[in-house]
C-alpha cells in the first residue's frame, strides 16, 4: 500500500483530486443538514401543536 500523502503531492492532479473530494464531502454534509432541518423541526415541535 502506498503511504504517500496525496495532499502534498507535486502532481497537481493528485492534489486537486483530494481537494475535490474534500469539497464534495463538505457539500454532502451541508445538503444533509439542509434536508434534515425541516424534518427535525417537525419531529420535535409537532407534539406541542396538537
Amino acid at each position: 500500500m502506498n503511504k504517500k500523502d496525496i495532499r502534498t503531492s507535486t502532481d497537481p492532479d493528485l492534489a486537486g483530486s483530494y481537494a475535490a473530494m474534500e469539497r464534495a464531502a463538505r457539500a454532502a454534509q451541508d445538503l444533509a443538514i439542509k434536508l434534515a432541518w425541516p424534518v427535525s423541526r417537525w419531529l420535535f415541535c409537532a407534539p406541542y401543536f396538537e
